[in-house]
């Protein structure tokens, strides 16, 4: 495996990926703590799951070596949600995440300890970051339900695994954020082999068909034809026939057509979603 790739387990037999001298730092672009009870149920739920005879792949890491840390470009939620996790099953796990100009969250983690317990005497409760509190709240109410076997959570957290990947020396971290974060959240596998494959387009027309193409065909609310309108439903008659039911065509060229008969840009394929 490449030097820029290393697969971490989340705990082995002697540490946990905290438990180091690795220090990870979230930047002030990155946006604060998000995740929910929908996101930390559903990793809990998924960990729990993990068989005993395979490794389970929770994702990636994108990272960038700056003065002996690493910057977190990607995936900075799930990071900071297992830190937060580790830290509710009572493993030992070093103060190696921190956020760069947000105090109310480095104030909430390096006393999260006395967070978990609700230590209220301890705490100064007007510098504790709400999103973190919560999602503490939530993964302690997981952790300490009834059925739950946190014994067998903590060896079942040895299969799991997160691939941290550590961006070229000379990457521009502006242009790399910027690309992966244009509408203001995390992207996921799909929206980066969107932007991928719009990257073979020659020109911004083109690939603002194609956008609205994916992101119709992406939108699971409802059948892809209703995602296409415009005036008298010209574009979706274009595309799927009168009565809505042909195949959509199969060359790049045709849609390119479509466009352009019909006005061109939003006129042409104006969908609901950006309505």
């Amino acid at each position: 495996m490449s030097s820029l790739v290393n697969e971490l387990h989340i705990v082995d037999d002697s540490n946990n990926i905290f438990d180091t001298d690795i220090e990870y730092i979230i930047p002030l672009y990155q946006r604060a703590y998000a995740w929910e009870e929908k996101q930390l149920s559903q990793l809990v739920e998924d960990i729990n799951d993990v068989a005993e005879d395979a490794n389970y792949y929770i994702g990636s890491l994108i990272v960038s070596k700056q003065n002996g840390r690493y910057e977190v470009i990607d995936g900075q939620q799930r990071l900071t949600s297992l830190y937060l996790l580790l830290n509710c099953l009572g493993l030992k796990v070093k103060p190696t995440l921190t956020f760069a100009c947000r105090e109310k969250s480095n104030y909430t983690l390096r006393n999260i300890e006395e967070v978990i317990v609700e230590n209220r005497s301890k705490l100064d409760m007007d510098r504790i970051e709400p999103g973190i509190k919560q999602g503490i709240k939530i993964l302690s109410q997981e952790l300490n339900r009834a059925d739950f076997d946190k014994d067998a959570f903590i060896k079942k957290l040895e299969k799991v695994v997160v691939y941290r990947i550590e961006v070229p020396e000379n990457t521009d971290l502006n242009r790399y954020f910027e690309i992966m974060n244009t509408r203001g959240e995390q992207l996921e596998q799909h929206d980066i082999l969107k932007a991928k494959l719009m990257s073979y387009l020659s020109n911004n027309a083109e690939k603002d068909i194609f956008a609205k193409i994916w992101d119709a065909c992406s939108d699971m609310a409802g059948y892809v034809q209703m995602h296409f309108t415009s005036k008298n439903n010209a574009v979706r008659d274009s595309i799927f026939g009168s009565g809505w039911n042909d195949m959509p065509p199969n060359s790049w060229h045709k849609y390119k057509n479509i466009n352009e008969s019909m006005g061109g840009d939003d006129r042409a394929l104006h969908l609901r979603f950006n309505q």
